[in-house]
């Protein structure tokens, strides 16, 4: 992780074209840090970690189906972040945001609710499972991996979406990961003769989409209405197939030979747009590729493998 070795780093503004021989920097920013700025004592400091409460319900249907009813709920508890206020010297801070020099911004929060209802069983030698999860994601911080995809970004182990003081106004609300529905169905069947067949089916609502504009530094991005109330991309569904006959290959190993079929009918719909609608503080440069997609689901495709076991 950067923040724990020595690096360069600087932002330079000019106003000519910099490739030019002789182009000289109108303004300079140093953002260097150094191993030993970054290597502080953080007092109560606390890692990542939550509370969750579970509340379930089990029965049999029948012979052959087991229903299940569960409710969670997932609270964040604490948070490490790193961050920084320009205004301020030291400008940087490592630690739980709401605390101490990181008092600049709020408390990180992650909620985490969904009511669950699955069946599990087997019926005329089908097996099969099916559940729906009904679940709300809120909050401002999205966790140990930044899936905000601010200035369309992704990072590990730095939430690029609350790191600065522009960034709390409008940060909680509809975290990326938050689908309302989200059902899944798989079943499979084996036949007499030794070939077995399987379906995997999951569909979801889509994901919150943000406004994000940027910071009067252009140092990070900021949320111009609530988090997550710009839209939802696309909703999802994917559907794969499986074909499996064993192998009969005497005494030892055992195999069988597979054909997967992934991605049946290539729904091929956006997973991923671009959230930022504007690359100035002053929002006179509008993205023309706002909401516009970034990523796909991805295409049909087939696969034949043998597998030998020992």
């Amino acid at each position: 992780m950067l923040w724990f070795v020595d690096y360069l780093w600087y932002f330079r503004y000019y106003s000519t074209d910099p490739r030019q021989p002789g182009a000289v920097a109108d303004s300079v920013q140093n953002n260097t840090l150094t191993e030993a700025q970054g290597s502080v004592s953080v007092p109560n400091l606390h890692g990542d970690n939550f509370d969750e409460y579970t509340l379930g319900y089990e029965r049999l249907l029948g012979a052959g189906t087991r229903l299940t009813v569960r409710g969670l709920y997932r609270h964040l508890r604490s948070a490490y972040l790193v961050g920084y206020d320009f205004s301020r010297t030291p400008y940087f801070a490592m630690g739980t945001p709401g605390q101490g020099t990181f008092d600049f911004l709020p408390a990180p929060r992650r909620d985490y609710t969904a009511l669950e209802i699955a069946a599990e069983g087997a019926w005329c030698g089908v097996r099969y499972r099916a559940s729906y999860v009904l679940s709300r994601t809120w909050g401002n911080y999205t966790g140990l991996y930044s899936s905000d995809f601010t200035f369309n970004q992704v990072n590990v182990g730095q939430n690029s979406a609350l790191m600065g003081p522009e960034q709390a106004p409008n940060s909680s609300g509809l975290l990326p990961n938050d689908r309302t529905h989200v059902v899944k169905v798989s079943a499979a069947y084996t036949f007499r003769f030794g070939l077995e067949g399987g379906a995997s089916l999951t569909a979801g609502s889509g994901s919150p989409i943000n406004e994000f504009g940027t910071s009067t530094d252009y140092s990070t991005s900021i949320f111009l209405v609530p988090r997550g109330s710009a839209g939802r991309t696309p909703a999802l569904w994917d559907l794969s197939l499986r074909l499996a006959y064993a192998l009969h290959l005497g005494r030892g190993p055992s195999g069988r030979l597979v054909l997967d079929v992934l991605h049946v009918g290539n729904p091929r719909r956006a997973t991923w747009v671009d959230e930022t609608l504007y690359w100035d503080p002053d929002k006179t440069s509008a993205n023309p590729q706002y909401k516009k997609p970034l990523a796909y689901q991805a295409p049909m495709a087939a696969r034949v493998g043998v597998e030998i076991t020992f």
